[in-house]
């Protein structure tokens, strides 16, 4: 034990690393978990514990898995990883990410290419891309439904459309199979789920249930992200609505409310739609980055970012891309990534991912 670790009390646990560490369990195993700190074998209890008021957290894996391991001894949810090593900086990852190699000269500035006629897309690293609509923003169509992620894009658990509703209503859909979890980019009206009317408004998130049909009334021209989960879900248009509703989920609808905020160093995040309250597979929060880049990192989850405000760059290992806002980027899960932004009053963005868990977790 160094000096450093032997001047902590012995009431406090030391913080072993700022990143938690992905390691493979195996089903029906043991694992001790260190919670002092002191360990050299993190996660990992080696002993070091003996004489402070610590003693290791036993743990059996249900399954076959990765898990991430906490090692800054923080977590409200030992043994594993809740975003809490996010708090130890004043500044969000600001420590290196030693997987990360590249250096910054060797980064190649990827430009946007035709994807199709509605589409442009920047082709990143590994399958991560930057999506770009051509469609001008005032087009008169009165309404329109293009997927911007999709499995024929990469993607494997979720799929995104863009839609476009600049009068009347929508037909009334129903998504088998799949939840819906949508995301009002701008303008105003209602969502009507089984028959059901809520009010709809800029950066509200809306939940609806595998099988619930569901339709949007546009009061002023409505530009939606839906997200569908699992994703090569059939859309099925219905004559009327039907009666199944899932009461027990609650609320469907959620607009931004500061209360319900989560910093993040200095970032700040919060859910609209996760798994703790709407029983949803994926993951939908809105969150600001200030003017900044942080270090490279991973998430377990697959992930959607759409930019509503604000300039800068995504970064990959060996690639990087221009964002604006109305773009979209697209991450594969352990994809290694940073977003940048540049300029002073920051940048907005909405995020959807898969599967549901805090957005504060990262290794």
């Amino acid at each position: 034990m160094d000096s450093e670790s032997t001047a902590i009390p012995n009431d406090q646990a030391v913080v072993a690393a700022k990143k938690p560490l992905l390691i493979q369990v195996d089903a029906q195993k043991y694992y001790y978990w260190c919670s002092c700190g002191r360990s050299k074998k993190q996660p990992f209890c080696d002993g070091s514990h003996k004489g402070t008021d610590f003693q290791p957290l036993v743990w059996q894996a249900p399954k076959d898995e990765k898990i991430l391991f906490c090692t800054c001894k923080q977590s409200k949810n030992p043994p594993f990883c809740d975003g809490s090593h996010n708090q130890l900086d004043a500044e969000y990852g600001k420590s290196d990410d030693p997987q990360s190699v590249v250096s910054d000269a060797d980064v190649e500035l990827v430009e946007f290419a035709v994807l199709n006629e509605h589409y442009l897309r920047a082709a990143l690293d590994n399958g991560c891309y930057v999506i770009r609509p051509r469609v001008p923003d005032d087009t008169k169509q009165p309404i329109s439904r293009e997927a911007t992620i999709a499995k024929s894009l990469g993607s494997v658990h979720l799929d995104q459309y863009e839609i476009r509703l600049n009068e009347g209503q929508s037909p009334v859909w129903q998504v088998d199979g799949s939840d819906v979890v949508l995301f009002v980019m701008a303008g105003f009206g209602e969502v009507v789920i089984a028959g059901r009317a809520t009010p709809i408004e800029p950066h509200c998130g809306v939940f609806i249930k595998a099988g619930e049909s569901f339709q949007i009334v546009q009061h002023e021209a409505l530009l939606i992200n839906a997200t569908v989960c699992p994703s090569d879900a059939n859309w099925q248009e219905l004559a009327a609505h039907h009666d199944r509703f899932d009461t027990s989920i609650s609320p469907r609808v959620q607009g931004v409310d500061p209360e319900q905020q989560q910093a993040m160093a200095d970032r700040f995040f919060q859910v609209l739609v996760d798994d703790s309250t709407q029983g949803s597979e994926t993951t939908l929060f809105i969150g600001h980055v200030p003017q900044s880049r942080a270090a490279h990192h991973r998430h377990l989850y697959e992930e959607t970012i759409s930019v509503l405000s604000g300039q800068g760059f995504m970064w990959t290992d060996r690639t990087k891309a221009e964002i604006r806002p109305g773009d979209t980027i697209y991450l594969p899960a352990q994809q290694s990534h940073s977003v940048e932004c540049c300029n002073a009053d920051g940048l907005f963005l909405v995020g959807a991912f898969y599967p549901s868990m805090s957005p504060a977790i990262n290794y």
